[in-house]
């Protein structure tokens, strides 16, 4: 019996992405058909993962602009992974952070259905002291965004996203999700591994993620050549596996909650929400005239390409 739900797309044709597992490999490290067929979308690792993972390594032979602020800070992280899937880049990131220390937190979310998965793949992350949390918040739901923040132990420093957007049907509920998350003052920084697939149909996610996020790709530098700058995912080397993709279609963005619109909410509607349209009065839902934000892709893309 064929599967159903946003994981199994119509027509779902896809293989693990990841080297074989050797012995000893960590789960989250590696994908398989066997986790495919009970997971699918989720039970493969997406690309954008083996940006995020050398992004996160902290690896002193790269330098990064913004600075990477995951890890190496004093104060304690907490992060929380948006559709994790396999985990592999929330759970890279929890060994990244376990390196300096115990006090960092990861929450691993994603479908109620996707939680066995994350729960089986965090099980050798924890046992090594890191404490990883694990907990259903489908997008769009705002009931379950409360009770994902509240799975933390503190206010969310950070929020990853690894490959989140593709499907035009989610990109309003992965927006909503988004906004939920980052009501607080100050509110978490959001760092997004993204690969272009279909820029037509992805296109309107970033349109309107920047009416309500400043945001900004991370470029990086051999250390040993710091002027040397490149976006961050334009060359092979800057993966941790590089499998048969072209480079050029990578981004990692950094995102800030733009201040001024904590006052506001988010339309009713899928499709004012998309057009970057922000309620500055819930009663009439008035809309604010200040769509600033909305060029800021297409002014990356065209800048990426020149």
């Amino acid at each position: 019996m064929a599967r159903e739900g946003p994981n199994f797309p119509a027509a779902l044709a896809i293989a693990p992405s990841a080297p074989r597992a050797a012995d000893g490999a960590r789960a989250w490290e590696h994908d398989s058909a066997a986790d495919i067929a009970e997971y699918g979308i989720a039970g493969r690792i997406w690309e954008s993962a083996y940006v995020l993972m050398r992004y996160v390594d902290a690896d002193p032979a790269w330098v990064y602009d913004p600075p990477c602020t995951l890890v190496g800070a004093d104060a304690p992280r907490t992060v929380l992974e948006l559709g994790a899937g396999v985990g592999t880049a929330g759970l890279a990131l929890a060994h990244a952070l376990l390196r300096t220390g115990p006090a960092h937190t990861v929450v691993l979310t994603d479908l109620p259905e996707v939680v066995a998965l994350l729960t089986r793949n965090a099980r050798a992350t924890q046992a090594a002291g890191a404490d990883v949390r694990v907990c259903a918040l489908p997008w769009g739901d705002a009931a379950a965004a409360r009770a994902a923040v509240q799975c933390a132990p503190r206010p969310l420093t950070h929020i990853l996203c690894s490959d989140l957007v593709y499907f035009p049907e989610l990109l309003a509920p992965l927006l909503r999700t988004l906004l939920d998350l980052t009501r607080t003052d100050p509110a978490p920084e959001v760092v997004i591994g993204y690969k272009i697939r279909s820029l037509t149909k992805e296109q309107p996610f970033w349109a309107a993620f920047g009416a309500w996020f400043d945001f900004r790709p991370v470029y990086c530098a051999p250390a040993s050549r710091p002027t040397a700058w490149a976006p961050l995912g334009a060359d092979a080397a800057h993966l941790s596996h590089a499998p048969g993709v072209v480079p050029d279609d990578f981004f990692v963005f950094v995102a800030h909650r733009k201040r001024h619109t904590l006052a506001q909410s988010a339309p009713a509607h899928d499709d004012a929400l998309l057009a970057g349209r922000r309620v500055v009065d819930a009663a009439t839902q008035t809309y604010d005239t200040d769509v600033s934000g909305t060029e800021t892709f297409e002014w990356l893309m065209m800048n990426r390409s020149a």
